[in-house]
């Protein structure tokens, strides 16, 4: 049950404008090359290529749709200014997602962020009722509420551990993918993930069975 609500929760923010995100890093070496050439162009579309799931990563890390914009524009900004010590040949992605993540932590360690439940933020509109099926209004409430545990559950974790959730339920990257951009061994992806998983069952306690 845990593990198939963080995926429906990741599917619902992720839906409403990402679909069809890429499940593999994209190669950016054709654009980093033409930026390093003054195509000031060239980093417009690196941001078309690579915005939405940037922004989802920092909404699943902060937990605020506002201050994720804020710092994903942050990030952008950062990279901009830094793409003069970038290092052609390197993924640009992974370096990227480096920037936007210690701009989050940061939030997360020294801003006081309130009411950053994401379910709470983003309304129902976010929980519609699937196509096709009638399903009982208190289903549908059992159902947010649970899905609300979680997210308050989500934001009991060290930063990363949930950076972890977030990239592996809401952007479904692989262990390689998430060793790549965090630059750490799959072994320390796959024990992360594992105590973030157990700390969230301990903290949603029996509302929720955890099936690991």
């Amino acid at each position: 049950m845990l593990g198939f609500l963080l995926n429906n929760i990741g599917n619902e923010v992720n839906s409403r404008t990402a679909t069809g995100k890429p499940k593999k890093i994209p190669d950016d070496v054709d654009l980093i090359s033409r930026i390093k050439h003054n195509d000031t162009s060239a980093f417009g579309e690196l941001v078309e290529r690579h915005k939405k799931r940037a922004y989802f990563t920092a909404v699943g890390m902060v937990g605020d749709r506002e201050l994720a914009h804020d710092l994903t524009q942050d990030a952008w900004v950062a990279a901009f200014r830094a793409m003069s010590r970038f290092t052609e040949g390197r993924p640009f992605y992974p370096w990227f997602h480096r920037i936007l993540s210690n701009l989050c932590k940061n939030a997360l360690r020294h801003r006081e962020i309130e009411n950053r439940v994401v379910p709470s933020r983003i309304e129902d509109e976010y929980f519609p009722e699937p196509a096709g099926q009638v399903i009982a209004p208190e289903s549908l409430v059992e159902d947010r509420e649970r899905k609300q545990y979680v997210w308050a559950a989500i934001e009991s974790l060290s930063v990363e551990h949930r950076e972890i959730v977030v990239l592996v339920h809401f952007d479904e990257r692989s262990y390689q993918e998430v060793a790549e951009l965090l630059d750490i061994p799959i072994g320390t992806v796959m024990s992360r993930l594992y105590y973030a998983r157990r700390k969230l069952a301990e903290c949603l306690g029996g509302i929720l069975d955890y099936d690991g």
